[in-house]
């Protein structure tokens, strides 16, 4: 009784968290606006008869939707907006570890070996 009791309540914060990312994906939209998006989302949610049947029984798709639901929120956040300053592939690869340098591992030919030849090339 304890776990179903504790699950109704991870599953209304997933309804709150719901709510946090619809307000945050209204941003070109006026404050009154956002606010009606926040509301109906969370209606939305709490209304929902599958998360509703999962809070029911003791299972773990409550907290799988929870966590899931939690990531897209720090995904949506201005920390996690800054991967959208990556406007190329070369920007990628100057972000990672090796760079986009000719001699590194992920262009050299022995970590890869040799070139095969297809039959229909000549020797």
């Amino acid at each position: 009784m304890a776990v179903m009791l504790a699950q109704a309540f991870v599953d209304l914060a997933t309804c709150v968290l719901a709510a946090g990312i619809a307000h945050r994906l209204a941003t070109g939209v006026p404050d009154p606006a956002r606010t009606r998006v926040a509301a109906a989302a969370l209606w939305l949610t709490a209304l929902c008869p599958f998360t509703a049947n999962y809070a029911a029984v003791p299972l773990t798709e409550v907290l799988a939707t929870f966590f899931t639901t939690l990531a897209l929120l720090i995904f949506l956040s201005p920390a996690g907006m800054e991967f959208g300053r990556i406007t190329s592939k070369r920007d990628l690869l100057r972000s990672t570890k090796f760079g986009s340098r000719a001699d590194s591992w992920l262009a050299s030919e022995r970590s890869f070996g040799p070139k095969r030849r297809c039959f229909s090339e000549p020797f």
